[in-house]
């Protein structure tokens, strides 16, 4: 809206308190690489619980 134009530019020139849009931008960016951090972390907690698993050695892929 033209309301939430008009305060972001007053934020941007320093007239209001609040971040300005390279730090909106930076902060988006910020919480983005953490999700995918926190994605990354669940998977290999994952896979290290699968390896964890005890496993037969016959039940190989061999015949």
């Amino acid at each position: 809206t033209i309301y939430g134009w008009r305060r972001q530019e007053l934020i941007d020139t320093g007239q209001l308190p609040g971040l300005n849009r390279a730090e909106l931008a930076e902060l988006s960016a910020a919480n983005k690489r953490i999700r995918e951090l926190e994605t990354e972390v669940a998977i290999l907690k994952r896979a290290r619980e699968l390896l964890k698993e005890p496993h037969d050695p016959k039940d190989g892929t061999r015949p």
